[in-house]
């Protein structure tokens, strides 16, 4: 899993390690959906915008929620998928019915894989009621908190590792921090628990300053025009103007080794013919995530619901607007053509993408 190794090769061509199938050299039949629940949050770390996370939006109402999964059901039914369901935030357990949500969920569309992102913050109660409706549980661990509440966090990892179901964690790699990330890797491998090692994207105020951790990103974010495009593309500006400001050289160092992940979600294939199975977060770190002009798959093997209902492609929201929850979602029958210099998005990186035509093979043997 040492991208090292590969760093004088050009790569062509991704496909997903999720599950066995999706790795294999064809149209993988898996459909998954990205639901962003709501923007309401207990936290508000200094690296995420007040256009991802609030303490006031309203829910999603369960009307909603059972006329989305319906048109979730007659596509996967009438495609003949298996099917994968993310749900996301904001923190999704603030959402008072969340647990019925998921019950829903599992009942009507019998998801082969389910998963949740969460900050851990919750009572442990409520992860393992919803353990009897999940398959994986990630956890991000954010180092914005005091000493207590993150212990309690990962007392609630710890527990939730010894349930059935898949927990993973996130450490977001927070600088000045670099000691305690190294601290707690190991503390998650003396336990078993998955990991990867964040490489954290700092947010930037509309005038184009840069965040600094421990800032409230809610308040200083506010102000940025609401525009999603706009939001990717200033900050991919940004950070790449001033990434060596936030990390130190001994931070930057650290990131970019081999020790930041212990397991694999993506193949990458190179052009000599070679393939290398490593994890998304190894790509970032290692700068392999300029899929410009490559065709993605989004919106063909994953759409993202957004917290108003809104439907995309992927969340980078490249191709617009695909339909609405609240009334009908048109789901695209074409790849997409990356337009953005780089992809930090995990569930983005990993869906299947391809440089040129004469590499669709790759990834398709049949077509779409």
């Amino acid at each position: 899993m040492d991208t090292h190794q590969q760093k004088n090769k050009n790569y062509i061509a991704l496909s997903s390690l999720e599950s066995p199938d999706h790795a294999l050299n064809k149209d993988h039949g898996w459909f998954q959906c990205t639901w962003f629940i709501g923007k309401r949050c207990n936290f508000d770390c200094s690296y995420c915008s007040a256009l991802e996370h609030d303490n006031h939006s309203g829910h999603v109402a369960m009307e909603v929620v059972e006329s989305m999964v319906s048109q979730l059901k007659t596509h996967i039914t009438a495609k003949d998928k298996k099917f994968k369901m993310v749900i996301t935030g904001g923190e999704p357990f603030v959402h008072p019915k969340f647990l019925d949500i998921l019950e829903l969920i599992y009942k009507e569309l019998e998801p082969k894989q389910f998963a949740i992102v969460t900050n851990g913050s919750v009572p442990f109660a409520k992860y393992k009621k919803a353990s009897e409706y999940l398959s994986h549980i990630t956890f991000s661990y954010h180092l914005e908190r005091t000493d207590k509440e993150l212990e309690r966090i990962f007392e609630n990892i710890k527990q939730t590792n010894e349930l059935d179901v898949d927990v993973s964690v996130t450490l977001m790699c927070l600088p000045g921090k670099l000691q305690q990330v190294i601290d707690l890797a190991e503390k998650f491998n003396d336990n078993k628990i998955k990991y990867s090692i964040r490489d954290i994207e700092p947010n930037f105020t509309a005038n184009g300053r840069m965040i600094q951790p421990f800032e409230g990103g809610y308040a200083l974010t506010k102000h940025i025009k609401e525009d999603e495009l706009f939001r990717f593309s200033n900050r991919q500006k940004n950070v790449k103007q001033t990434k060596e400001k936030y990390y130190s050289v001994e931070e930057r160092e650290f990131l970019e080794g081999k020790t930041a992940t212990n397991w694999n979600n993506v193949r990458v294939y190179y052009d000599n013919g070679t393939k290398e199975e490593t994890h998304t977060d190894q790509l970032i770190k290692h700068d392999k995530i300029n899929f410009k002009d490559w065709l993605c798959f989004v919106g063909i093997d994953h759409i993202y619901v957004d917290w108003d209902g809104r439907v995309w492609t992927a969340l980078c929201r490249q191709g617009g607007v695909i339909g609405d929850i609240h009334g009908k979602i048109n789901f695209p029958t074409e790849p997409v053509k990356c337009w953005f210099d780089y992809c930090r998005c995990n569930t983005n990186i990993w869906t299947r993408k391809y440089k040129e035509d004469k590499y669709k093979k790759v990834v398709t043997t049949h077509g779409l």
